[in-house]
């Protein structure tokens, strides 16, 4: 029985863990700010990330403020573009619905954590994700990556 307990023990670990990938962000061309200083988002096991549809991931981030701010909002929007469909999906949500700092000062690196979940609406294929943490005067980080949704 022990032997068994040995055996389990990692693995139950390893699968309690989950995959977690490093994300690779294009800064946004849109914004004048900087790009995250990591993103990770889990489970995922690759990059380009394959995810489904309906299901739950967590992106944890850091980014450095550019300013001084008393609260912070994260912006999340995900696009995709085939000949047949056009979705989008945009939500903000003020730091204090999630796992962000409300008070940061300029040059602090701050981590944070958002939660994805692709719709339904959205068909097999390529996403567009788009990342960005800021408050009304300042973007204190935008990145854009890639998604495959399956």
């Amino acid at each position: 029985m022990r032997r068994y307990s040995i055996t389990f023990l990692p693995l139950l670990l390893m699968s309690a863990c989950g995959a977690q990938q490093l994300l690779t962000l294009e800064e946004c061309k849109d914004e004048k700010s900087p790009g995250f200083k990591n993103v990770t988002i889990s489970p995922c096991d690759k990059d380009p990330c394959v995810i489904k549809t309906g299901d739950k991931y967590n992106v944890t981030f850091y980014a450095e403020a550019t300013d001084d701010a008393d609260y912070l909002m994260v912006t999340t929007l995900d696009q995709q573009h085939t000949d047949t469909t056009n979705v989008q999906s945009a939500h903000s949500i003020s730091c204090h619905f999630l796992d962000i700092p409300c008070n940061v000062t300029k040059g602090e690196v701050f981590r944070g954590s958002v939660t994805l979940r692709i719709l339904s609406a959205f068909v097999p294929g390529n996403v567009t994700y788009e990342l960005e943490v800021g408050n009304d005067k300042a973007t204190f980080a935008c990145g854009v990556t890639k998604l495959i949704v399956e």
